[in-house]
């Protein structure tokens, strides 16, 4: 291209290098708001996962695998909902989104269909087990300071 439209479309010699230009503020919202999407998606997915999973058995033997899924997501999604949102405001999220996915398969349907039944160990456990992990993943993902085997929750991403 020659003219006057080729000088224009070619960046200035050191104007990269001059740091006038900083990080886009509104791709680190969009960033954030991401972050909180899929930490909340992901305890979605992983209440209905583990509701699947209750009546799980290997041969003849009960396999609580939700137990385990629901300890661990529970704890790990608040802490990922704080670093990728940089908020603490929203960790909590991800522990009510879970909270009512269960609660929503717990309430039996018109026709009597339950999915996670009253009579089940395992069930009964996801519930305990579930809301205290919860609660524990929520309140670390709250606190002020977090502590440093966190690896500072609010502070800057590489």
């Amino acid at each position: 291209m020659t003219g006057p439209m080729a000088t224009a479309a070619r960046p200035e010699p050191g104007a990269a290098e001059s740091g006038t230009s900083g990080p886009d503020p509104s791709a680190d919202i969009a960033i954030r708001v991401l972050g909180g999407v899929v930490a909340v998606w992901l305890a979605a997915l992983a209440a209905v996962c583990e509701v699947f999973w209750t009546p799980l058995r290997i041969g003849e033997v009960r396999a609580p695998v939700s137990l385990v899924a629901a300890v661990v997501m529970n704890i790990a999604l608040p802490i990922f909902a704080r670093w990728a949102t940089r908020s603490r405001h929203v960790a909590p999220l991800p522990s009510l989104v879970w909270f009512v996915v269960i609660l929503t398969f717990a309430g039996g349907t018109a026709e009597g269909d339950i999915a996670l039944a009253g009579n089940d160990w395992v069930a009964l456990l996801l519930l305990l087990a579930g809301s205290v992990s919860a609660a524990i993943g929520a309140y670390l993902a709250l606190l002020p300071t977090p502590p440093r085997w966190l690896g500072g929750l609010g502070g800057s991403r590489p």
